[in-house]
């Protein structure tokens, strides 16, 4: 019984100081991803978000919007797809001009798309085991940060 008051009143400190309260769950995406979701938001609130998907028999990235807080969600017609590999990573950015980008990994390489324009373009620099990535908060650059298994090392490269 002690446990239990001690737990809870834990709980009550950490929603009392508005550090993190969480609010009511909203389903954004009624599908079981294929690999790691991820989102962005712009300056002015918009979100987006990207899931990797395989319910159409196909392989795709199915890109959302939200502009109320995430509490609507929309398509965004620039989605990718059908792809016929499989996406193994995503990875939402936004730069300092406030473009919002999606790099994702599958067993060809490492790609990126503009959510807004939907250009895609690909990196051909090296082998990539794994990655991440940060937008610039200067402008429109993208760090790209690559694990390479050829030779065990992590390289940064920038668009």
């Amino acid at each position: 019984m002690k446990i239990r008051y001690k737990f809870l009143s834990i709980l009550l400190v950490i929603s009392t100081s508005n550090v993190f309260a969480w609010w009511n769950d909203i389903l954004v995406y009624n599908n079981k991803p294929i690999a790691q979701h991820s989102m962005a938001a712009k300056s002015n609130g918009t979100l987006y978000l990207a899931v990797p998907d395989s319910s159409a028999g196909m392989y795709s990235i199915q890109l959302l919007k939200s502009t109320n807080d995430g509490n609507t969600w929309l398509p965004v017609s620039n989605a990718t797809g059908p792809m016929a590999t499989a996406i193994t990573k995503t990875k939402m950015v936004r730069t300092g001009s406030d473009s919002v980008y999606c790099l994702y990994s599958t067993t060809a390489g490492v790609y990126l798309l503009n959510v807004e324009t939907g250009i895609i373009g690909s990196f051909t620099s090296s082998s990539v085991a794994d990655f991440d990535a940060a937008g610039s908060p200067a402008g429109n650059v993208i760090y790209l940060f690559v694990n390479e298994p050829i030779n065990f090392t992590i390289k940064r490269y920038t668009t």
